[in-house]
């Protein structure tokens, strides 16, 4: 008769052999808390592709998925982001709000310059509120998506105001 032994969790009778077990490993350089930690390091490209951006006290996007199979969630990333670069690698759409009386020739010829001048994939949404309230969403020609970067969001904020512009997602 065989016995099963148990060791997934590291706090059971024969958890010294859970590769979550806390003895610390040293491998190039590097000190792991386990070997699961090493494992999972390993695997990680992150680190190679982006570890330049790691520094003390800096802040950091991180983009990937939650694994939750475990006992304890881990997070899988698949890319680290600048603070200084959210606005180019995250906002999806970047959406105007105007009132119908604001709009003239000029202000439509400032944007449509505005941008052509930082071409890019997120497309541009006017939404439009009419004297009577209601609201007119629009999404303007494929030849208007922007690079929603800091210089291209400070120019259209100066154009239509600061309360006047939002990034989203989707």
């Amino acid at each position: 008769m065989t016995e099963d032994i148990s060791f997934y969790k590291p706090q059971g009778e024969h958890g010294w052999m859970s590769n979550f077990w806390p003895s610390p490993i040293v491998l190039d350089g590097l000190e792991y808390a386990s070997v699961e930690h090493y494992y999972q390091a390993s695997k990680a490209k992150t680190l190679e592709q982006h570890g330049s951006l790691l520094a003390v006290d800096k802040i950091l996007f991180v983009k990937g998925t939650v694994d939750t199979r475990r006992e304890t969630p881990n997070i899988v990333c698949d890319e680290l982001i600048a603070l200084e670069q959210v606005r180019e690698k995250l906002a999806a759409r970047v959406t105007v709000n105007l009132k119908r009386d604001e709009v003239t020739e000029e202000l439509v010829t400032r944007l449509r310059n505005l941008c052509g001048q930082h071409r890019g994939k997120s497309p541009l949404q006017v939404s439009l509120t009419t004297q009577g309230g209601y609201r007119i969403r629009a999404i303007a020609d494929r030849s208007l998506c922007v690079q929603p970067d800091a210089e291209f969001c400070e120019k259209l904020k100066s154009i239509v105001g600061w309360d006047r512009v939002a990034l989203g997602r989707k």
